[in-house]
């Protein structure tokens, strides 16, 4: 066996704080799309980008943002 030493150049990119690497995980919103056809970034009312800005995962937090939207819409 013969032990191989990495030219410089190829040991240098190990080490960098910020290597240049393809993203390798989608965004939850570019696998909706992908999947569903969905693009959660415009919105269906009126076409505008929309900004994602916290997940709600937590009962309590469910519950007090859906109180203040009120009742939904009555069926067409």
């Amino acid at each position: 066996m013969v032990p191989f030493k990495a030219e410089p150049p190829i040991q240098e990119e190990l080490f960098q704080e910020n290597p240049k690497r393809k993203k390798s995980r989608l965004s939850w919103a570019d696998l909706l799309k992908r999947t569903f056809q969905i693009d959660m970034s415009i919105c269906v009312l009126c076409g505008g980008h929309l900004k994602f800005s916290k997940a709600v995962i937590k009962r309590d937090e469910i519950v007090a943002i859906l109180k203040t939207l009120g009742p939904p819409p009555a069926p067409a």
